[in-house]
């Protein structure tokens, strides 16, 4: 097999590689309603849309298709509540200070009132930014390693994340990282979960699991999925170009000779926007992921 060329188009922000009826890949589908603290589920059952996928952009409005219905024993969320955003604080004079940002629990998205019980809390650095969700508080490209993932403090500078800080609070050895957002949370049902085991977890280990679960390959069923739509594999081809292009990891030439990965089917959806816990009435919890368009600065400090 020949190697692919080297040379993209300039400005690529490809489609995600859509199943049957979904808008696009963003961050948040989850109902959210009340609470109490509970423990890390054993396991899930998927809920799989029909198995199809769209070549669609995704700004292009999608006919949603029928979904099958969840089992009726499934769990219902609980935690966390629905949530209007919270004011401001005001800084009094001088009048033209902009206001200060709502002050609000730690590691909770959405922000919950300061003084709400929080059952599980996630590192701040790695959840979706509770004041504006659409710029996350991680600037990372899921393909790279952890070790490039920088934090956006204050004044837009760039600054290091603590990878060996804890991951969850109260500390956890198990964690369940899916998605439900339209093609992003199909292509998960269709691989499983991302599933962390560990003593303590700490936010490495959050995005070394995130990070090799993109890079396995996509096998013969996966390819069959996305060519059930003419230019879907014109798609898949391009985001792979991009990714090799992007990558770390090793030279454009090596890394396009490994193939395709499951990266490659998000398109340009590649940014990490955030992780969010939900907490479901069975005495479980699950964490889901959110990606979203858009360039991470690429700036090594």
């Amino acid at each position: 097999m020949g190697l692919m060329p080297q040379a993209p188009i300039a400005g690529f922000y490809g489609p995600p590689l859509y199943p049957t009826g979904v808008p696009n890949c963003s961050a948040m589908s989850t109902p959210m309603v009340r609470v109490q603290p509970l423990t890390p589920r054993l396991a899930f059952t998927p809920i799989l849309p029909q198995a199809q996928v769209f070549q669609t952009p995704f700004a292009t409005p999608i006919n949603i298709m029928e979904v099958t219905p969840p089992p009726n024993n499934a769990p219902t969320p609980v935690w966390p509540p629905e949530q209007p955003p919270l004011p401001p604080v005001s800084v009094g004079y001088p009048l033209f200070y902009t206001p200060a940002p709502p002050v609000f629990e730690a590691g909770t998205f959405p922000a919950q009132p300061l003084g709400t019980p929080v059952p599980i809390r996630l590192h701040h650095h790695i959840i979706v930014n509770p004041v504006v969700p659409e710029i996350p508080v991680l600037q990372w490209d899921i393909i790279q390693a952890a070790e490039l993932a920088k934090v956006l403090g204050g004044r837009g500078i760039l600054i290091p994340l603590d990878l060996n800080a804890s991951a969850v609070t109260p500390r956890a050895n198990k964690m369940h990282i899916s998605a439900d957002a339209s093609c992003l949370g199909f292509w998960m049902n269709k691989w499983g979960p991302i599933i962390i085991e560990k003593p303590d977890i700490k936010v490495r280990d959050v995005l070394d699991a995130i990070h090799d679960y993109f890079q396995e390959p996509l096998w013969e069923d996966d390819l069959r999925e996305v060519e059930r739509l003419p230019g879907n594999m014109s798609n898949l081809r391009n985001a792979a170009l991009w990714r090799a292009k992007d990558s770390y990891d090793a030279l454009p030439a090596v890394t396009a000779q490994k193939g395709f990965r499951r990266s490659d089917v998000l398109g340009g959806e590649r940014r990490f926007q955030g992780l969010r816990v939900v907490v479901f009435d069975d005495g479980t919890w699950k964490v889901f992921l959110g990606l979203m368009p858009g360039r991470v600065p690429d700036l090594i400090v």
